[in-house]
């Protein structure tokens, strides 16, 4: 915005100086932050449990105490303008600042510990290859990780906390928060896709060791992920040999000895595939989504502690980061 004279720049400067002490300017900031992680004020409305007309609202009131746009409004859409882009960045970090700071107030008793369990398909291909970015943002965090295909036990003897799935996000007696979606496609070894002539020739599956998670989720047969992949795809598989693991993750580290070829989730197959050891032979094909992502769950009769609260974040965070 510019100014013809420094009286209005003045008059500028105090209106936002009055607007800092109102009650509304933290909640605006935090509407304007959600909406542009989200680039949707649906979303961003759906998530903060307003109306769309609220966020909105919020939007504008921020934009005209700063004196300048925060959003291109298209027909279908919103994008940020360079202001909201740079503003962005400087809203997210005051605001995990201070996420943080309440955390660490909330826990000012010393009780630091939290313990984690997941199944070990998320633990070994997503939660512990990003610990080190954990620990140094927390370094006072004293941390226990269990892993186990069963469902966690949540009673006080076994002292979990919080607990990482793969799932529909039907969760009973539970709080959950989910912190990212996931998609299925087929992956192998640049060998194993030349050999069986894979490239471009789907179905030449049925010629090839199908490696599968023997629970990829709760209640499902052995071959579900593959018998929806190909199903949307349009593909015969039945007559293809099977070897089946424990674990999602067992699966992709045995398509990566050249055992034969895994329905892999991606965001667990990330370093996999960008060493290439791992391949999408079939980038032409649909890629699977069953409805089913991962979630951050706990007991519904537990306050989340301060230094849940610091984790939870801190999944949102790495995820919003990454994507």
């Amino acid at each position: 915005m510019k100014y013809d004279d420094d009286s209005l720049m003045h008059k500028h400067a105090r209106s936002i100086a009055a607007v800092l002490v109102d009650d509304n300017y933290i909640i605006n900031i935090k509407t304007f932050v959600i909406a542009a992680r989200y680039l949707s004020f649906k979303a961003a409305a759906k998530n903060l449990c307003v109306t769309p007309g609220a966020v909105s609202h919020r939007i504008a009131r921020l934009e005209e105490v700063l004196g300048f746009p925060l959003f291109n409004r298209l027909t279908r859409a919103v994008t940020l303008t360079v202001e909201g882009e740079r503003l962005r960045g400087v809203y997210e970090a005051a605001l995990s600042k201070m996420q943080s700071e309440i955390c660490r107030l909330l826990d000012r008793d010393g009780l630091k510990g939290l313990t984690i369990f997941a199944h070990p398909s998320i633990a070994m291909g997503w939660l512990i290859p990003r610990l080190p970015q954990l620990q140094a943002a927390n370094p006072t965090l004293q941390l226990t990780v269990r892993t186990g295909n069963m469902p966690a036990d949540f009673s006080h003897q076994s002292g979990i906390d919080v607990a990482l799935y793969y799932s529909n996000g039907t969760f009973t007696g539970l709080q959950s928060r989910k912190f990212m979606e996931e998609c299925c496609v087929p992956v192998c070894t640049p060998a194993y896709a030349e050999a069986h002539d894979l490239y471009g020739h789907p179905e030449n599956l049925e010629s090839c060791t199908l490696l599968h998670d023997a629970a990829p989720w709760h209640y499902s047969t052995a071959n579900a992920e593959w018998l929806e992949w190909a199903g949307k795809n349009d593909l015969r598989i039945e007559h293809a040999q099977s070897m089946t693991f424990d674990s999602a993750y067992a699966t992709a580290l045995a398509a990566s000895q050249g055992l034969g070829v895994a329905m892999g989730r991606t965001r667990l197959m990330k370093k996999l595939l960008e060493e290439k050891l791992l391949v999408m032979p079939f980038p032409e094909l649909s890629p699977m989504t069953t409805g089913h992502a991962y979630y951050a769950v706990w007991p519904r009769t537990r306050r989340p502690s301060g230094v849940l609260q610091t984790f939870l974040q801190w999944l949102t965070d790495t995820v919003h980061a990454e994507s």
